[in-house]
């Protein structure tokens, strides 16, 4: 890479977690009450819609962290007030909720929980307190608990057999 060229900025608003379809940039608001802007990115970068807070969380939540994965987006929605998280799935098009799982761990720490796509459909969210990878099957059950020996940070699938987990000082490459 000779230089990064800049396309266009996004102004006049504090952004938090991200994620992509083929045709789409998904930005999520940092604040309580947390909306989603949605970006068509071709033929270029323009707003197309903003989905509302009612849409997504009540407004003592935030959201944590979106994955995006065949027309569905998973987010992970906090509420400080009880310190609880939970994982919902939505339709990227209507985001019309299709599944949600309260995870019933408590996070006292100051690292976010974090989530991803992985093949077959299901996702992987971080637990950051725990130390634990906890595998959410594609119907929104609580799979597998996978207990990790390091600080967890992100986990990003990289084709379909290579997870990438960032912890305090690397990044870790696992095959499945």
């Amino acid at each position: 890479m000779n230089a990064i060229q800049n396309v266009q900025t996004i102004q006049n608003v504090v952004l938090y977690s991200c994620t992509c379809s083929d045709t789409s940039l998904f930005l999520s608001t940092y604040e309580m009450s947390s909306s989603i802007r949605e970006y068509n990115l071709l033929p270029t970068i323009q707003f197309f819609k903003e989905w509302r807070s009612s849409d997504i969380c009540k407004k003592e939540e935030w959201i944590n962290d979106m994955s995006y994965n065949h027309g569905t987006i998973a987010l992970v929605i906090k509420n400080p007030s009880n310190k609880t998280y939970r994982i919902e799935l939505k339709n990227s098009k209507t985001f019309v909720r299709l599944w949600l799982l309260e995870l019933h761990i408590e996070n006292v720490g100051k690292n976010a929980f974090a989530c991803c796509s992985l093949v077959g459909d299901g996702w992987l969210v971080i637990d950051p307190d725990n130390r634990e990878l906890l595998y959410i099957t594609k119907n929104g059950t609580m799979g597998a608990k996978h207990p990790y020996q390091e600080p967890l940070w992100f986990a990003k699938m990289f084709g379909s057999k290579v997870l990438a987990i960032t912890t305090t000082n690397r990044i870790n490459f696992h095959k499945l």
